[in-house]
């Protein structure tokens, strides 16, 4: 026997504590399978003896719906942000737990930008709004991202982030109330709840690197990257809700809702430069900025806010773009300031750095090469380790130093699907970390590359005085002492950056007439490249 549940209505006469539910079958209880049974012997509530012979029909019909309906309103509810049926799989604990778990694979994997008077800022407006929405009693938290990229997301449970890089993009206060607005609105209409459930399984597998890094602390970050945040994109309805609910949020703490319409509209210029500064594809959680533009300007018809000298002065010295202390290419070699440590890669490979942790390729796409630092006690005991694993075999091993620091490497070699991988495996103790590198590739271009990848080995060494002291770019505010353009002003005082990106900066055109007085963001400090400070 089986019953379906009806669509979930807002009726005046439900029964009390029933929410409703957006309609989903179930069965409800009926016979067991194999040989019926009757008399006394089968008094249970699954018999389907006594028990339906003993009820009317009608009486068994009302049974099943009122059945139906408990089962339903435990999942189903009014969202009072969205006025919307809403079905509910975790109850308001459960998706606080599941933002706070997710919250610190964030700060691992980006960190935040150190307390100041930025920070502060972010928290007092985004506490504002926070209070003025339908789930105020939510524990809030906003964090601003050490992150160069323009994004900013929320996951359940309160959880709210903007990264400095689009912290230095905005020019006023009503502008951060409008990208908060909206990150609180899909915190309030329960957007991220789905996606983020699915990043536990997403982020099930870090495949060897789990050997070298048992608690994936480096590589984990790297993980959280693409496995949580790339999950938070949101659909197109679900951005519009946002929207509404961040303008109206604004409008009640105060704000100028059409702000909103100058931050959407420096979404879409950034979206269309160059790879260094647009959003890119896995983070994008905010498709389609110039149609959300047009609908927002509709419904919030209101004088775009101009720039607020106080706002502006609050982004003084905020880092721009990556910063090299976190590790930096120049020319082929990999260095890390904050770590202490210089690599020389292979000539001609490609390579990508996140963190400490750099990845780089043969040019014909043969061998892999990774160096990370691992949390074993000492390199001969992380190098017998890590063959306790089953499926890698240890060739021929050596110990010594390089660069004046103890090592233990031995050859590597595993059986996959594609055939048999050579490989070199290197644990280094350097300066109370072990560090490890291992490259890996098909056997038969190893031999190929043996010599550069062993080469590579025995170039680590501590970072020289003149890699280890640069500093990262830092954006400036100035007061123009003249009347001038960005143009004009940047053919006299050269910035870092070129002028199409101070114009983005600004939101102004490199041509734009500018008042004496007026306040401009500049980038000033090295740019790391093809030549070393």
């Amino acid at each position: 026997m089986s019953a379906t549940v009806p669509r979930c209505r807002r009726t005046p006469r439900r029964p009390p504590g029933a929410r409703g539910h957006a309609g989903v079958p179930v069965r409800a209880p009926g016979r067991r399978s194999g040989p019926p049974r009757s008399g006394p012997s089968c008094g249970g509530p699954y018999c389907g003896g006594p028990l339906r012979r003993g009820l009317p029909r009608r009486a068994r019909a009302l049974a099943r719906l009122a059945l139906a309906v408990s089962l339903a309103a435990s999942a189903c509810s009014i969202n009072r942000a969205t006025g919307r049926l809403q079905l509910t799989t975790l109850s308001e604990s459960q998706e606080i737990e599941l933002g706070r778990e997710n919250d610190a694979q964030v700060v691992a994997a980006l960190g935040e930008v150190e307390p100041g008077e930025l920070v502060s800022e972010v928290e007092r407006v985004g506490a504002a709004l926070a209070g003025q929405s339908e789930r105020a009693g939510l524990p809030w938290t906003f964090r601003v991202l050490d992150d160069p990229t323009v994004n900013a997301f929320a996951l359940p449970g309160g959880f709210v982030y903007v990264t400095r890089g689009l912290l230095v993009h905005l020019s006023s206060e009503h502008e951060l109330a409008a990208v908060l607005g909206h990150e609180i609105g899909h915190v309030t209409a329960r957007h991220g709840v789905v996606q983020l459930r699915k990043s536990r399984v997403a982020a099930a597998s870090v495949g060897v690197f789990r050997i070298i890094d048992p608690n994936l602390r480096h590589v984990g970050g790297v993980a959280a990257n693409t496995a949580v945040l790339a999950l938070l994109a949101h659909s197109r309805d679900d951005e519009y809700e946002a929207d509404a609910l961040g303008l109206r949020y604004t409008a009640r703490a105060g704000f100028e809702p059409a702000a909103t319409v100058g931050v959407l509209g420096l979404l879409a210029r950034v979206s269309r430069v160059g790879d260094d500064e647009r959003i890119p594809d896995w983070l994008s959680t905010h498709p389609d900025p110039e149609l959300r533009r047009s609908r927002v300007r509709a419904a919030a018809p209101g004088e775009v806010p101009g720039p607020e000298p106080a706002f502006l002065r609050r982004l003084d010295g905020v880092v721009y773009g990556d910063d090299p202390r976190d590790g930096f290419l120049v020319r082929s070699t990999f260095a890390h300031p904050r770590r202490g440590f210089a690599v020389d890669l292979p000539v001609g490979w490609s390579a990508a750095h996140e963190g400490p942790l750099v990845q780089a390729s043969s040019d014909d796409d043969e061998v892999f090469l990774v160096v990370l630092p691992t949390e074993a006690e000492s390199a001969s005991a992380a190098l017998e380790g890590f063959f306790t694993e089953d499926g890698f075999e240890r060739g021929e091993s050596w110990e010594g130093e390089v660069g004046g620091f103890p090592v233990a490497s031995a050859g590597v070699s595993l059986a996959s699907a594609r055939g048999t991988l050579l490989g070199l495996l290197a644990f280094v103790d350097f300066d109370g970390t072990v560090m490890a590198l291992m490259a890996l590739g098909s056997a038969e271009r190893w031999e190929t590359h043996r010599e550069a990848v062993a080469a590579c080995f025995a170039s680590f060494r501590r970072i020289s005085p003149a890699l280890g002291s640069v500093e990262p770019l830092r954006v400036r505010v100035r007061e123009l002492d003249r009347d001038t353009t960005l143009a004009q002003l940047h053919a006299r005082l050269p910035s870092a950056v070129d002028l199409p990106t101070l114009a983005l900066l600004n939101a102004v055109e490199p041509d734009q007439p500018l008042a004496a007085g007026r306040l401009v963001k500049w980038v000033e400090g090295w740019v790391p490249g093809a030549d070393a400070p």
